[in-house]
């Protein structure tokens, strides 16, 4: 969400910001670069599919770069297996944080309590779908299309053990390629929207305004 306090009919209210008024903006970002490769201002309720809003946002989003062979990673708020279960039939790999007992997640008979250390995998939909917990400081939940219940070493040690840090192989790719819209944001994002929302507003039709935006939306 980008700060914005001016008068605008979508501006949204969220009491869990630093800035509780602003925009919301949807990003894709690309992980290596943080390059905006798409984004979608939320501007109010629109018609919803049987899927749900966070299904069809990722849907709009990604489609210009669906079918190849691409590994999209999210967080818990757009994680669930109808999405990934889609993103796969159409040559697009997932990995996300997964809240527990999702409406649409596994059964809770089917994911036993785990105590401290434990870890635990469960295959999903006719093995498309891997769903990882494991317990270690709090617990994790990731749901995977993209990698095998493999276990690797991160490169560190322990400082008390010394032994080295092993982890689950998605875990550790995502806390890795994770992050890509925040460092977005910072180079690029609110810039553009407040530029986007001044044109809006006072009807600024500026040289300066078009140089803020066009870089950032174009492909």
């Amino acid at each position: 969400m980008v700060a914005w306090r001016g008068p605008l009919s979508f501006r949204v209210y969220n009491p869990d910001k630093p800035e509780k008024f602003g925009i919301k903006v949807f990003e894709l970002c690309d992980s290596a670069t943080a390059y905006c490769c798409n984004l979608e201002f939320y501007t109010g309720r629109r018609e919803v599919s049987s899927h749900g809003a966070t299904f069809n946002v990722v849907d709009r989003l990604i489609s210009p770069y669906m079918g190849c062979g691409r590994t999209l990673y999210v967080n818990h708020f757009y994680t669930c297996p109808d999405l990934f279960g889609y993103l796969k039939e159409n040559h697009t790999l997932a990995c996300g944080t997964m809240r527990q007992y999702r409406k649409d997640g596994p059964p809770k008979e089917m994911l036993p309590k785990l105590k401290k250390g434990d870890r635990t995998v469960t295959t999903l939909t006719n093995g498309t779908l891997n769903y990882i917990r494991f317990i270690d400081k709090k617990k994790v939940r990731v749901l995977t299309t993209a990698h095998a219940a493999n276990v690797i070493k991160t490169g560190k040690n322990n400082p008390v053990t010394k032994e080295p840090i092993i982890k689950f192989e998605a875990v550790h790719q995502y806390n890795q390629l994770m992050g890509a819209v925040d460092r977005s944001d910072e180079k690029s994002i609110f810039p553009l929207v407040h530029a986007w929302c001044s044109e809006r507003l006072l009807g600024s039709q500026s040289h300066r305004s078009e140089e803020t935006i066009a870089p950032n939306i174009s492909p």
